[in-house]
């Protein structure tokens, strides 16, 4: 449904927006392979390469926001025994 109003949005402010809450997602679960890959996929077949690096760093703010969390305020790691 994200990447469905991701192709409509015609806006920066719109990728930006939707692109994060996709990086939300990612969060939860391991989608970022698959649905990050199509995200910027959606973007190269609409030919609005000013909008990919918008679109990479919105999906990457989530990640990057919850690893310092993980690491500076509850003192733990990505990297794990798993």
């Amino acid at each position: 449904m994200l990447l469905d109003r991701l192709e409509m949005s015609r806006k920066s402010s719109e990728i930006a927006l939707f692109s994060f809450l996709i990086g939300i997602v990612f969060l939860g679960y391991d989608f970022m392979v698959f649905f990050g890959g199509a995200a910027i996929g959606i973007l190269l077949i609409r030919k609005r390469y000013v909008q990919i690096p918008i679109a990479c760093m919105g999906m990457s703010i989530p990640t990057v926001a919850w690893g310092g969390m993980l690491k500076y305020y509850y003192g733990g790691s990505y990297i794990s025994g798993n």
